[in-house]
């Protein structure tokens, strides 16, 4: 499970253990939306600071794979397919 707060922080979670994972801080603004893939490995956020960013979760802490820009304004939702795409 994966939450995203006002301050930019994005928090991975253990469920069964009902523990944290991991924290980042990966925007400057909001976290408005978080996508995980099927497959579990990787993150999308996306953010009050116009980005969405694609991240490795495997990883300890997760690395930043790629980054979206060209809105203009928030970014306050995002879908994936069902294909992961």
């Amino acid at each position: 499970m994966a939450t995203g707060g006002y301050d930019g922080t994005v928090k991975l979670w253990d469920i069964a253990a009902k523990k944290e994972k991991a924290s980042f801080a990966p925007h400057k603004h909001w976290v408005h939306a978080l996508a995980l893939t099927a497959d579990g490995k990787s993150l999308i956020t996306a953010s009050e600071d116009t980005t969405a960013k694609l991240w490795d979760i495997t990883t300890s802490p997760p690395q930043e794979k790629l980054t979206f820009k060209g809105h203009t304004g928030a970014i306050t939702c995002l879908a994936l397919s069902a294909d992961g795409q």
